[in-house]
């Protein structure tokens, strides 16, 4: 299920979403060089059923307060442009 307004918890954003294994990675290892706390939420499907659209679906989640950096720093991810 993908993430939505009625199911993230307070003073947190959802930024990206993927169900891309390599975009997974990917987003990880740029929010951690830039230190940019967050959390993940759905990996445990996308092990279970890998590629499979809307099961599988991670979503990033930061404090409000890093949404415009995570957004800047994920940018090419979240356009596509990897």
């Amino acid at each position: 299920m993908k993430a939505n307004s009625s199911n993230i918890p307070p003073g947190f954003v959802r930024v990206y979403y993927t169900f891309v294994p390599a975009n997974i990675m990917l987003a990880k290892m740029i929010l951690d060089r830039e230190g940019i706390e967050y959390f993940t939420r759905g990996e445990t499907w996308a092990g279970v059923y890998p590629g499979a659209d809307g099961m599988a679906t991670v979503d990033f989640l930061v404090k409000d307060e890093d949404v415009s950096d995570a957004k800047k720093v994920l940018k090419d991810l979240i356009e596509g442009n990897h």
